[in-house]
């Protein structure tokens, strides 16, 4: 076989595997997926069931109202936590591109 012929063989491999690797991304994404389906309703049960036991408590309107409260809490700590910078970009920041993975630069810088 001549260097042509080695060359086509790897790419031929190479695709191949990428393939692969595609396909394996494409499976895990539809379980996440499922997996987040069963969350959100695991969410939802979680949510009456809140709002039952504070019923034994409270009346319907201030079972509301608490639970409301507790959720728009929820939200804003896990919205602030996606928010915040992390340690790396910070680090980053003040010296320009010179810290980013090589992957951000080209994108970040161009």
């Amino acid at each position: 076989m001549n260097s042509l012929g080695l060359l086509r063989v790897a790419a031929e491999a190479e695709l191949l595997r990428i393939r692969i690797l595609l396909k394996r991304q494409a499976w895990r994404g539809a379980y996440g997926g499922i997996a987040g389906v069963f969350g959100l309703s695991v969410l939802a049960v979680a949510n009456v069931l809140v709002w039952q036991l504070l019923r034994l408590a409270f009346g319907p309107i201030e079972t509301t109202a608490i639970l409301l409260g507790i959720n728009l809490a929820l939200m804003a700590i896990f919205g602030w936590l996606a928010a915040r910078s992390t340690r790396v970009w910070r680090n980053a920041k003040p010296c320009g591109c010179a810290r980013m993975p090589s992957a951000v630069l080209a994108i970040h810088c161009s």
